[in-house]
């Protein structure tokens, strides 16, 4: 474990532990958005709201993105422990 400190919001923690809860915070608010953006989605489609659905969308997309990149820091994470 490496010596250094970041700080994760209220409390520091070593920089290991940081980039992990990073990675999980990410995949877990890409999933949050994914899902919220779906529901949106659902209900513009459900009230002929095309706004709605379109915002759903986005918010969608965005939680593809934040998966994917919390996806992408495990990965450099993986390669950085192998060397």
């Amino acid at each position: 474990m490496t010596f250094s400190w970041q700080s994760n919001g209220n409390t520091a923690v070593p920089a290991k532990e940081a980039s992990d809860m990073s990675s999980t915070t990410d995949k877990v608010s890409g999933k949050v958005n994914e899902v919220a953006g779906k529901a949106k989605q659902m209900a513009g489609k459900a009230t002929n709201d095309k706004n709605m659905r379109a915002k759903g969308a986005a918010q969608e997309a965005k939680g593809k993105v934040q998966t994917a990149v919390g996806k992408a820091k495990d990965k450099v994470k993986g390669a950085v422990d192998r060397m």
